[in-house]
């Protein structure tokens, strides 16, 4: 009966989102629901979107979805209650491989990785609370992503983890705000935000506090534009740039989100430069001003200040 009972639920989400996805007048599409509540499944419902189309979620959902190549410009809503649980923790919860897909109102538990963006995936995570995984947010493999308004906590490595190729927006979406769409990152358990092999990131306006180690943690060929954050008691540095890696810390001038120096206290120094690396921009409040740039020729050093108060 058990068996009937799952057919019968997703016989019902099909012809429910069949008959909510067509204005009768003019054919435009329509927003689908679920209702994992209901015992309707997200799985399912996910399959039958198409392009373009929104799905709002109500209720605790148990599953690992995975949003692939066919599904572009679609909307996730969880409508600022919505719950995701993997069903197995051993697995990625949010694994998106298409493109334009927006991921709102959430709160995501646990899984290997929380949000999993890859292979030219791009996503906009906007207003969720995204915690308890071993990545709160995990862009890989050329894959990109806006980031804003969420609470990104208590993941066991990262809070977010910009990585191969891969670049981030994370606290605003366009250049020309004036305002930004901060994050909360925090009590993560090794950086609050690591841009690392070939990627790119500019952070604005974030709040960056309480992580393990480092603030913000920039390596391996990449490089990151980091304004306007408060970076603050977190048990690393607030910055550490490295491995022939640069940040640009705002401008040396001007007031915008985009200018402005970062600020806080933490554990180790402002901003601390290794193997290669450099910065630019102004150092500001952050740590009071306080560096470590090692700019000997062993291997340890090489690196550039080009930081001004």
């Amino acid at each position: 009966m058990q068996g009937v009972s799952v057919a019968v639920a997703v016989i019902g989400i099909v012809l429910a989102s069949f008959l909510a996805r067509f204005d009768p007048v003019f054919g435009a599409a329509q927003v689908s629901a679920v209702d994992c509540d209901q015992r309707q499944s997200l799985t399912a419902a996910l399959l039958i979107l198409r392009a373009g189309e929104t799905l709002r979620v109500n209720g605790t959902c148990l599953a690992n979805i995975v949003i692939d190549e066919r599904l572009t410009n679609v909307t996730l809503d969880g409508q600022g209650t919505a719950v995701i649980n993997p069903a197995d923790p051993t697995a990625y919860t949010i694994t998106v491989r298409g493109r334009g897909i927006t991921i709102r109102g959430f709160t995501i538990n646990g899984g290997t990785e929380v949000v999993y963006i890859q292979d030219g995936g791009a996503a906009l995570i906007d207003g969720n609370t995204i915690q308890g995984g071993l990545n709160g947010v995990f862009v890989t493999r050329s894959s990109s992503a806006h980031i804003v308004n969420n609470t990104i906590q208590g993941n066991s490595e990262a809070g977010i983890l910009i990585n191969e190729n891969s670049s981030a927006r994370i606290g605003f979406l366009l250049s020309e705000e004036r305002t930004a769409s901060p994050n909360a990152i925090q009590f993560n358990g090794t950086s609050g935000i690591t841009v690392t092999r070939s990627s790119n990131a500019r952070i604005v306006g974030n709040s960056i506090n309480d992580n393990r180690r480092d603030g913000v943690s920039v390596n391996r060929l990449s490089v990151a534009e980091i304004s306007a954050n408060v970076i603050n008691a977190n048990g690393g540095d607030g910055i550490a740039v490295s491995h022939n890696s640069g940040v640009h810390l705002g401008r040396d001038t001007g007031t915008g989100i985009m200018d402005l120096p970062n600020s806080g206290e933490n554990a180790g120094v402002g901003v601390r430069c290794t193997i290669g690396g450099y910065a630019d921009g102004r150092i500001g409040p952050l740590d009071s001003g306080d560096v470590n740039f090692d700019t000997g020729s062993g291997p340890e050093g090489g690196c550039i200040n080009s930081l001004a108060p």
